[in-house]
């Protein structure tokens, strides 16, 4: 049986420490741009544009009125936020028959 010290303990919930807070920090920093009153008031301003970005990110809009947003750059410089086209479909390549 492992007797357990202190100071491995303390390894133990700094090793955990290090595996979890950045993924709570991460989700966490994931939600913010969907709140974000300023890209709300620019989309009810644009009801036709469904893809935006603030040169930081990426946000669409989803059904429901949502938004779905990519995750910052760490040194990114936020500007307004603008409409970007709607990307294309992409179709799957047609498979030749032999």
């Amino acid at each position: 049986m492992t007797k357990w010290t202190l100071p491995s303990l303390l390894q133990l919930l700094l090793l955990l420490s290090l595996l979890v807070v950045p993924g709570v920090v991460q989700a966490q920093g994931t939600e913010a741009p969907s709140n974000d009153p300023t890209l709300k008031t620019f989309a009810d301003a644009n009801p036709g544009c469904t893809h935006f970005t603030d040169a930081c990110q990426i946000c669409v809009r989803r059904e429901g009125g949502s938004f779905g947003c990519s995750s910052p750059g760490i040194a990114c410089q936020r500007k307004t936020w603008t409409c970007r086209p709607q990307p294309p479909a992409v179709s799957p390549p047609e498979r030749k028959q032999p």
